[in-house]
């Protein structure tokens, strides 16, 4: 049986169209790699500061993104989300 920190683990979280929703990895998953997965029909909008436009991208509706951590994973979250429009989940998948 393998430990906590080295299992794959799989987050959904709510995401609010007029809010920037805080990413987080699970506490015990220290470096690898984290994938956001958009499953809904709109574009997720992805910054790294929440306040700073010039830190955004974009997660096209059914599309990917994959976060690589050779360092200690931010204890403070990974990053910020919000859809374009709507509501509904992001998906991620953190891979120890």
């Amino acid at each position: 049986m393998s430990s906590a920190g080295n299992e794959i683990r799989i987050i959904t979280t709510p995401l609010d169209p007029a809010n920037w929703t805080l990413i987080h990895a699970p506490s015990d998953v220290v470096v690898g790699t984290v994938t956001c997965r958009n499953q809904q029909s709109v574009d997720v909008k992805i910054r790294s500061d929440s306040a700073d436009p010039t830190t955004e991208d974009t997660i096209p509706a059914g599309f990917e993104r994959t976060f690589r951590f050779s360092a200690p994973m931010p204890r403070a979250g990974l990053f910020y989300a919000k859809p374009a429009s709507g509501t509904g989940p992001v998906v991620t998948v953190c891979n120890p």
